[in-house]
């Protein structure tokens, strides 16, 4: 008997638990005020964009067309000095690679150079990728080492 009588008050008591505060709830109406510029942003409906069938046009999308890079002019650190009795020094000229974008992902560093995706440990032409630092890519080959800084 004293069984029933318990199980009766427990399960009155977690209905009266719950009950109470849904009928709380719903006497309660809290209504925020909002400055101007949240309801407007609130109030928001996208409006149906129509574009008729006419104004459609075929359209090819090319890439980015820019002038070629300046020539760069360099001497390797390990080329011995010139002799002056074999005339005026004639500087080399090569076009230096570009670095367009780098990529920090974790331990997955990329780099776009010369329009090449590129990793640390990659080739590309005469150079070997050695390191991508957060705005400088780190260039080997046989003439030495090159830094190239982020454009």
């Amino acid at each position: 008997m004293w069984r029933q009588r318990t199980i009766l008050v427990l399960l009155t008591g977690s209905l009266t638990g719950v009950a109470i505060p849904l009928l709380v709830y719903q006497q309660v109406h809290l209504t925020p005020t909002l400055k101007d510029t949240e309801r407007a942003v609130a109030d928001f409906r996208p409006t149906p964009l129509t574009v008729p069938r006419k104004a459609w046009q075929p359209m090819t999308l090319t890439a980015p067309v820019s002038a070629p890079l300046p020539a760069a002019t360099f001497t390797p650190a390990s080329a011995p000095p010139m002799a002056a009795a074999s005339g005026p020094a004639v500087p080399v000229t090569a076009t230096l690679p570009t670095v367009s974008f780098i990529l920090h992902d974790g331990g997955k560093d990329m780099a776009i150079v010369n329009n090449n995706v590129l990793k640390a440990g990659d080739s590309f032409q005469e150079w070997r990728v050695e390191r991508i630092e957060r705005n400088r890519v780190l260039l080997r080959s046989r003439k030495g080492p090159l830094w190239i800084t982020l454009q």
